[in-house]
Parts: structure tokens; sequence; C-alpha cells
């Protein structure tokens, strides 16, 4: 091929990559044009609300939250007017499935202050489908904390404190009530609660330390064969002298409804001379 010719096809190849770099900046400016159009007339028609509707809103999501609750428990419950109010996607049009959540607590113990979630896009503000609470994590401690004692062996150290914890956005079903059984918050599809339950044993003796993991160990074991939902820490602590046992306070805590450490509970501590002797754990899903 003769220089002459070569050039030519150069040139032709030149061209044609020039064309196809210009229909592409042309699709890809044309696409960026029509989302910035569309994203700006998204909000361009999206209805202006009155400060008086959304305090009228606010009112009617506050109430919905308190009857839904009243009625569920038959209690006189306080809720925060004040909730973390969920402002949606940015984008117009999206979806909005995060919740609003409130804080509440019962007129008959105002100790318990727990959340309840309502979700935003509600097709009917009054749906208690569509409003989940954590109140009954109240009386599952409690349940709890009576299975968990009278699992433990004669032996068990006379001085000892139970510290039952989980995560802050914990909520059950609907049909979940205080007269429930275990069987009804780790027999489902709903997503299980890592469960935190500490002990605390003030000068705990090696020789029972073994039989009291066994009689954790089994009782684990017998929540195995009886539900398929639960997952549960169980840690046991060997607190030194009375002077450090004392400054363990789990009912100040317990008022605090719902704060969540977990295993990282004990570095409230850190001060306290204690030992984690051992560690059972249950999680049927694995």
């Amino acid at each position: 091929m003769n220089k002459e010719k070569y050039n030519k096809v150069v040139e032709i190849i030149v061209k044609i990559l020039v064309v196809i770099a210009i229909i592409n900046g042309v699709i890809v400016g044309g696409s960026i044009i029509f989302f910035i159009v569309l994203f700006l007339k998204g909000f361009s028609t999206t209805p202006k609300v009155t400060e008086e509707e959304v305090k009228l809103e606010q009112e009617q999501r506050l109430e919905a939250v308190k009857s839904h609750l009243e009625n569920k428990y038959g209690e006189k419950f306080i809720v925060n007017p004040n909730g973390k109010r969920n402002t949606g996607s940015f984008i117009p049009g999206a979806v909005n499935t995060s919740p609003d959540y409130y804080e509440a607590y019962s007129e008959e113990d105002p100790e318990f202050i727990f959340r309840v979630y309502k979700y935003s896009e509600s097709h009917n503000i009054d749906s208690e489908e569509e409003i989940k609470d954590s109140y009954c994590w109240k009386f599952l401690k409690e349940k709890l904390k009576k299975t968990i004692e009278s699992a433990l062996p004669n032996e068990f150290p006379e001085e000892y404190k139970i510290f039952i914890d989980t995560y802050s956005d914990i909520t059950f079903d609907n049909s979940i009530r205080q007269d429930s059984q275990l069987e009804k918050y780790f027999n489902g599809n709903y997503a299980s609660p890592i469960i935190f339950i500490n002990v605390y044993a003030l000068d705990s003796k090696e020789k029972y330390e073994k039989n009291i993991e066994q009689k954790i160990s089994l009782l684990f074991e017998e929540f195995k064969s009886k539900y398929n939902n639960m997952n549960m820490n169980f840690s046991y602590y060997s607190v030194e002298n009375e002077k450090n046992f004392s400054r363990i306070d789990t009912k100040e805590l317990e008022k605090k409804s719902l704060i969540i450490y977990g295993d990282n509970y004990p570095e409230l501590f850190s001060e306290i001379k204690m030992e984690r002797k051992f560690v059972v754990k249950i999680d049927t899903k694995n």
C-alpha cells in the first residue's frame, strides 16, 4: 500500500471515530438532560403542603400510634410527640419504606421506655399492620429471667445479678401480647432478635463453673429442640469482691430500656474487676 492510499485509510478511520464519538456524546448528553428535566419536574409537580396540613398529619400519626398501643395492650400510654420523622427519599416518586419512630411508655410503668415504629407510606393511617412496637420486650425479659434462674444448679453463687438486653430496633409480631408464652416469641418466620444474657456472680468458684455451664448448655439444647427462631448469647462473669459487685447496677440500666450493649456491655465496667468465665450461644438459623 502506497503512502497516499495509507493516508486516505487513516483519514476514513479518523472520520468514523469522530462520528461515533459525536453520536455517543449526543446520547449521553441527551440522557443527562432528560433525567435532569425529569428530576426537576418531579419537584415542580410535588404539591405544596401547608404548615397546618403537616401539623394535622403529625397529630393523626401520633393518635394512630397511641390507639394501636392501647387497643393492643389494654393500658394507657404516653407517646412522645417529638418522634423521628422520616422525610423519605430525595428522588421524586421513590417509594418510602423507612418508618418513623416514637418513644413511649405505659402510665403504669413510666420507667420502661420503648420504641414504636410507624411506616410513612401508609395506605391506611390507622392500619395496625403498619405499626410495630417493642413493648413486649418488657415481658419477654421477665420470662427469660425466670427460665434462666430455674435452670441454674443448686450450688450457684448466692449473690448474682442478671442483665438481659437486645437491639434497640427490636419489634414483635402484633399477635404477641403480655401473656404470650416463649413459643410465640421464638417460633415463626419473622426476624429473630439477638438476645444477650449476662450473669454476674460474686466470687464464683471454679469447681462450680463447669456444672453451671453444663446446665445452661442443656437448657439451650432444650430451646433448640422447641424453637425454630432463636438467637441468644449467655455470658457468665465472676466478680472479684463485694465492692466491685455493688457497682454493677443492672436495675438502673434496665430503666433505660433497650440501650443495647450486648457483648460490649462489660466495657461500661472497665474499672470493675471481673472475668468472663464462659459463653454459651444458640442460633437456630445456623
